[in-house]
């Protein structure tokens, strides 16, 4: 299913054959206004299988079934001790993360961002597991990477590091260790991004990016239009409508697991 190009897409893949000319981030689209991630994401698929719409939901497929195994490894790892039945979280999991409803049946940002911040959690689940820096490290890396796709991994980096800024008041006899390597965390977060501001600044296309890409997002967030106001309602509308039975009983699953996990089983990872 998805075997077309909307509008998004559309730029994505314009923005990758501009790449595979040799052109410079920003300095051919007016156009485009995100991070870089998601051009070289199309330029591999293109690269590899072709310039066809074909070539970009193998990757997407590809993005989906990795996303399915991290959910495995996932609960295997960090919930597994608790849970006798933990397999069928990823099983769940590939089933309603498939649902049109929310667009799962295309090639958009969301599908390759979500890898990232699976990996990402998964990750800082093992450092609060058996504190090693290096996942505290990779964690941070691995959601860096996925802001490039989309800025709305900055949202996960957030929640991630206000937890283990908080996890003195929900687990105080392993806070003090555990803070301190917060720091670890966030510099890992921040390094990839600093190397895309040092590229674009010593290229000449720092002026661009924050044209196209900063500006633009603000105006963006700022100036939603009454046509996109009353759409965007809609469509969530929409989305609830289609989804509501999954959305009460998956929720309410998701409340009574949280509560339990809070009130009986106070670890950190598990909590996470």
């Amino acid at each position: 299913s998805g075997l077309y190009y909307d509008q998004d897409e559309a730029m994505y893949a314009n923005d990758a054959l501009s790449r595979m000319q040799g052109q410079s981030l920003y300095s051919v689209s007016k156009y485009s206004n995100k991070f870089p991630g998601i051009d070289f994401i199309y330029w591999a698929a293109f690269a590899l299988f072709g310039q066809s719409f074909l070539s970009i939901q193998v990757f997407a497929l590809c993005a989906k079934i990795f996303s399915v195994i991290l959910v495995f490894l996932l609960a295997k790892y960090l919930l597994a001790e608790e849970i006798k039945f933990y397999f069928l979280f990823p099983l769940f999991y590939a089933l309603f993360s498939t649902h049109e409803a929310i667009q799962s049946h295309t090639s958009n940002l969301e599908v390759f961002l979500v890898p990232f911040e699976i990996a990402g959690i998964f990750c800082l689940g093992l450092a609060l597991r058996n504190g090693r820096s290096v996942f505290y490290l990779l964690s941070g890396l691995i959601l860096g990477m996925g802001s490039f796709i989309k800025q709305s991994a900055l949202a996960t980096f957030l929640a991630a590091l206000v937890w283990l800024l908080m996890i003195r008041i929900v687990c105080p006899e392993i806070a003090a260790a555990r803070i301190k390597k917060a720091g670890f965390f966030a510099f890992s977060f921040l390094l990839p991004l600093l190397f895309l501001f040092a590229y674009l600044k010593f290229s000449g296309n720092w002026p661009m990016f924050v044209d196209y890409v900063l500006k633009r997002n603000i105006h963006y967030v700022k100036n939603v239009s009454f046509l996109r106001d009353f759409y965007l309602s809609w469509s969530l509308g929409q989305m609830i409508k289609d989804c509501r039975g999954e959305l009460i009983v998956f929720g309410a699953f998701a409340l009574a697991g949280a509560g339990f996990s809070f009130f009986r089983i106070r670890q950190p990872a598990r909590l996470l």
